[in-house]
């Protein structure tokens, strides 16, 4: 039992450290000083760049063993991680995420198998703790996965009503649509924000507005940012006041925004049965009962209470 333990949590902690290490992000000026040189080849000092050996051996094999596994699966399949890695704000094509994976399934059963051959155990307890060592590799990327995008969708819910309010005072001060998303999106943090600017960059680049606005929508997988963008689109094509339009939708995000409040106050004694019951009560009873139970013990045992 303990040998299944240890290889569950090895497997844990081999595929986190796996992701760990591969999902580091870099500092862009750094990569952007360590990536420009030079016409001669060279940098400022005279000597050639270097990258990381992760970035020149590991991800290129990464890249092929994604490329090789992804042919096995159908298009709609690929289409669906790609959205969801977009909805986690992961800078990571499929075939990179493919052979991440592949790798966080297998290095903890290798790692298992190396540890367990050290000491010598019989192959059947060998075979059993390589299988159980498979489980964290497979399970934990979904999971991480689902869990980032889960948060990330809180985070742009949470900022779209003061987003939407901040837009439509600056449209009223003057201030176009573009610059004055461009405006918010620059003074307000958070990923709402970074995808306002991937959006504007979209646009700056050749791409519709009434389109690009339309992707973030999808992109981001908030309902109620698709709908505040389709009614900017919708504004737009009917003529009407883009102001107008945007004060209607901030009031409805922040209605939207109450109701959920309301939702999960409404929530909140059910929520409380658990640790009321299993964790409040008793302790109440403890302190309440626990010292006239301690004297009536005391009672029966020093003979001062008979008992019929």
């Amino acid at each position: 039992m303990e040998t299944l333990v240890a290889a569950t949590l090895a497997g844990v902690a081999s595929a986190l450290a796996t992701f760990a290490f591969l999902q580091r992000d870099v500092n862009p000026l750094l990569a952007r000083g360590l990536g420009r040189t030079r016409r001669d080849g060279r940098d400022s000092e005279g000597e050639t760049s270097a990258k990381p050996f992760s970035q020149r051996v590991v991800r290129p094999v990464l890249r092929w063993v994604g490329s090789c596994i992804l042919k096995l699966f159908p298009s709609q399949v690929i289409n669906d991680l790609r959205l969801s890695l977009q909805r986690a704000g992961i800078p990571v094509n499929p075939t990179s995420f493919i052979g991440q994976w592949a790798l966080g399934i297998l290095l903890p059963p290798l790692v298992i198998t190396a540890v367990m051959l050290a000491f010598a155990p019989s192959p059947v307890l060998i075979g059993i703790s390589v299988t159980v060592a498979l489980a964290p590799g497979i399970v934990t990327p979904l999971l991480w996965l689902q869990q980032r995008a889960h948060r990330r969708k809180h985070l742009i819910l949470k900022a779209l009503p003061d987003f939407a309010d901040l837009v439509a005072v600056s449209v009223e001060a003057g201030l176009g649509l573009e610059a004055a998303l461009a405006r918010v999106a620059n003074k307000t943090p958070g990923p709402l924000a970074e995808e306002m600017k991937n959006t504007l960059r979209q646009i700056a680049l050749g791409m519709p507005r009434q389109q690009a606005l339309l992707e973030m929508g999808q992109r981001c997988g908030v309902e109620e940012l698709g709908t505040f963008l389709s009614a900017i689109v919708q504004a737009e094509q009917l003529g009407v006041g883009i102001a107008q339009a945007l004060h209607v939708q901030a009031d409805h995000l922040r209605m939207l925004r109450r109701q959920r409040a309301e939702t999960r106050a409404q929530q909140a004694p059910v929520k409380m049965i658990f640790p009321l019951v299993f964790l409040i009560f008793p302790a109440m009873m403890l302190v309440v009962l626990g010292p006239g139970v301690i004297r009536l013990w005391q009672s029966f045992a020093s003979g001062q209470i008979g008992v019929p």
